[in-house]
């Protein structure tokens, strides 16, 4: 197993382990340590003789989740708030940490059993969920703050006394500590908790066995998924499944719950046989108070209100308006023509702000038609929307079809970011042949002006209303200025002292 763990996993690999046990379980531990030394030579003296042991105890703790999880390291599925065909579909949590459902144990031993379980609860028989302190989950009172605890101040806990938790769990285990924190950890820690029905909690816990089933790890390739760490080529999960399946068209509240210690408190033999809730005082309890590290809800809906459902059916009738039921005068008739070429009249507010109403029609049209209100543009390209909203005059109405696709397709096209920098770079290339030609006829007529200073130019006709007018008259008074300044370098006699 050791090699199959450290062999790297190809793309869309999933490796799947039993169970990811950690070297040590969540806990208080010590390492005593004893060194004897004895000397029995006596031939120095009876002084020198001793018998001494050093012994050296160091504690420490190895911590981990107990009262509440990171949600960033939870992943539930369903999905929260989701509707699906679920029915057939075990709820289940993905958890970050790959030991962590064996980091604990319903027997408080390391063992193969999960101390998490998700519990599935129908809308109707869901438990309240309760946000309380760690000291609510047993009787003694505790500090309800750090404050309280440094003046000494204790309020009663909030645990009815009806309820069992996980104190009287402790203690049906045999030889078991008491239910205590551990290092790190104050009873004035918040966390949330559910009180069960005793009869609810027995019909939908797992059994003791069905634990060792219920939770898994596994290991993953991330080259197709997004890791925190780009060097990161595979992630290991822990992964614990629901033993329950949702009822179909219902609501479902889901709860992963800490079962630490509750081993007693499970269901025997084939899940069936209710085991009694039995308190540390003595009688029986009617709940259990467990801790909830996650919780969420969905909804399964029934197989006839899915996507495949819908489809199955879907009435294949023409995508269109009805036709007015009495089409009498022309205005009626104008309408029932357009419903039926799967036109519909849409709100539109113009450019200008006034707000009217125009003919739309989208192209998913479940059947061939050619007809059209008014017909689409031709000739030049567009260059913007409104060049493609055509006007009818015989009901002055605008249809807005073919300006809605040209927007569309814009969009559509700049979302792509090698259409959007191919169009930037062509823009950008026939600016550049622009200018070049620009300074290429400018170049032309500066050489012309020095061979014919005047008299070529004077005898080009040229229209200044037009823009190209406009260019060469311009490029012919710089060559006109151009020729005069050559004309008195050759000449420095002429020029003025």
């Amino acid at each position: 197993m050791t090699n199959a763990l450290t062999t790297p996993l190809s793309d869309g690999t999933v490796q799947f382990v039993a169970h990811w046990l950690p070297p040590l379980t969540a806990g208080n531990y010590s390492i005593t340590v004893t060194q004897h030394l004895k000397n029995t030579d006596t031939s120095a003296g009876a002084a020198a003789a001793f018998d001494e042991a050093f012994v050296n105890v160091r504690k420490f703790a190895v911590r981990g989740d107990r009262f509440s999880l990171n949600q960033n390291d939870v992943v539930c599925f369903p999905p929260n708030d989701n509707q699906g065909e679920y029915q057939n579909v075990l709820p289940h949590v993905i958890l970050a940490r790959r030991t962590l459902p064996w980091e604990r144990s319903p027997e408080l031993a390391a063992d193969n059993a999960s101390w998490l379980a998700v519990l599935l609860f129908e809308t109707d028989e869901a438990p309240p969920l309760q946000s309380v302190l760690a000291g609510d989950l047993q009787r003694q009172p505790f500090a309800r703050s750090a404050d309280d605890a440094k003046g000494g101040k204790l309020s009663t806990s909030s645990l009815p006394a009806t309820t069992a938790s996980y104190p009287d769990g402790y203690a049906l285990l045999d030889g078991a500590p008491a239910f205590t924190l551990a290092s790190g950890e104050n009873w004035w820690d918040a966390c949330q908790v559910i009180d069960v029905p005793a009869d609810l909690f027995a019909a939908i816990a797992p059994t003791l066995d069905e634990l060792d089933w219920l939770a898994h790890a596994r290991r993953v390739s991330l080259s197709s998924k997004q890791a925190e760490d780009d060097a990161e080529q595979e992630g290991s999960f822990s992964v614990v499944v629901g033993n329950r399946l949702p009822a179909p068209n219902r609501q479902c509240v889901v709860h992963l719950v800490s079962l630490e210690g509750l081993a007693h408190f499970l269901p025997t033999g084939d899940g069936e046989t209710a085991a009694p809730l039995t308190l540390a005082a003595g009688g029986t309890a009617q709940t259990l108070r467990l801790v909830s590290l996650a919780n969420w809800k969905f909804t399964s809906v029934d197989p006839n209100e899915t996507f495949s459902g819908y489809l199955n059916a879907l009435d294949c009738a023409p995508l269109r308006h009805p036709a007015p039921a009495a089409a009498s005068g022309s205005a009626q008739q104008t309408v029932a023509d357009a419903f039926a070429m799967g036109y519909t009249a849409m709100n539109h507010q113009t450019r200008l702000g006034d707000t009217t109403v125009s003919w739309f029609r989208g192209p998913l049209l479940p059947f061939t038609s050619s007809a059209v209100i008014v017909p689409p543009p031709a000739g030049q390209p567009l260059v913007v929307a409104d060049q493609a909203v055509q006007f009818d005059p015989a009901t002055g109405l605008m249809d807005v079809t073919y300006a809605a696709a040209w927007q569309i397709g814009r969009g559509l096209a700049l979302q792509s970011s090698l259409y959007a920098s191919t169009l930037y770079a062509w823009k950008r290339s026939e600016a550049r042949k622009l200018a070049q030609s620009s300074e290429t006829q400018v170049l032309n007529l500066r050489l012309q002006a020095s061979v014919a200073p005047t008299s070529a130019l004077r005898g080009v006709a040229v229209e200044p209303s037009s823009p190209t007018g406009l260019r060469h008259l311009a490029i012919g008074l710089i060559a006109e200025s151009l020729a005069a300044e050559c004309a008195r370098s050759a000449n420095p006699s002429e020029n003025p002292q």
